[in-house]
C-alpha cells in the first residue's frame, strides 16, 4: 500500500510541532517588512521568492514550476524514499 503524499497535522497535534519551531526559531511571521521570519539558524541560505509574485503570469508560473521542481529533486536526494518529513505553514494546513 502506498501512503498519501501528505496529511494535514490534526488540531490536537498542532502545539506539539508549532510550540517547539516557535521555540527553537524566534518565529515571528513578517506582513510588510522584508526578512526572514525565524532566527536562522548558520549555516543557511535564505531565498528571496518575492521577484516571482511580480512577474507576468508566464514568467510566475515557470518560475513556480522551476521552485517546485528543484525543491522535490533536492528532498529526493536529500532524504532516504521512507523518510517522513514535517512541513508547517502557518497561513495553511500543515
Amino acid at each position: 500500500m502506498i501512503a498519501p503524499a501528505w496529511e494535514e497535522i490534526s488540531s490536537e497535534r498542532y502545539e506539539d510541532f508549532w510550540a517547539p519551531f516557535q521555540a527553537r526559531f524566534d518565529f515571528s511571521p513578517r506582513y510588510t517588512e522584508p526578512g526572514p521570519a525565524i532566527v536562522e539558524p548558520q549555516p543557511s541560505v535564505t531565498i528571496d521568492l518575492g521577484p516571482l509574485f511580480t512577474s507576468p503570469r508566464p514568467t510566475f508560473a515557470a518560475g513556480r514550476a522551476a521552485v517546485n521542481a528543484l525543491a522535490l529533486l533536492a528532498m529526493t536526494q536529500a532524504f532516504p524514499d521512507s523518510e517522513r518529513i514535517l512541513v508547517l505553514d502557518w497561513q495553511h494546513p500543515s
